[in-house]
């Protein structure tokens, strides 16, 4: 069980702080939830069921600096794979996004990130529900190593350009 102030990820919502746990009635049942507040965006309040499955598979903490930098390494030096059938990679991108793996989120965004650079080099753009889930995976991952690494979430990626540029 996490506790107050505690910084976790969740789900795609990004990395929160938990702001404390409050007793609600949704519907019939009166339980216990996590208060969480997204750290990059204050203005929105989540209340996520403490001890509902949903919840516990959704909610981690966040992975540490070493951790970060370990994955930033190995993800910077993979060669990505596209798939082209649009209903499959519609598929496989929403379950690495729900799966909470960081590396397997960030790893999406960079496959993407470079698909976009390989279409427009050659005056085309990524689809539109691509370019959505890239900004989702980019916000997910980059909030994490964002606050793990101590940086702004806009300064993610030239971190991670001039990392990989560096080793």
């Amino acid at each position: 069980m996490y506790c107050k102030n505690d910084i976790v990820l969740y789900g795609t919502q990004g990395v929160c702080t938990v702001c404390e746990i409050v007793k609600k009635k949704f519907g019939e049942k009166e339980l216990d939830y996590y208060l969480l507040r997204p750290v990059f965006d204050r203005n929105s309040t989540i209340f996520a069921p403490c001890d509902a499955p949903v919840t516990v598979t959704k909610m981690r903490g966040l992975l540490p600096r070493a951790e970060i930098v370990e994955m930033i390494k190995e993800v910077s030096s993979e060669t990505c794979g596209w798939i082209d059938d649009t209903g499959e990679r519609r598929k496989i991108f929403s379950e690495i996004l729900h799966s909470g793996d960081s590396k397997k989120i960030l790893s999406l965004a960079k496959s993407i990130a470079d698909r976009r650079e390989d279409l427009h080099s050659k005056g085309k753009s990524l689809s539109s529900f691509d370019e959505r889930f890239l900004k989702e995976a980019e916000k997910v991952a980059f909030e994490e190593i964002a606050v793990s690494l101590d940086i702004e979430p806009a300064n993610v990626l030239n971190y991670i350009k001039s990392y990989s540029s560096d080793n």
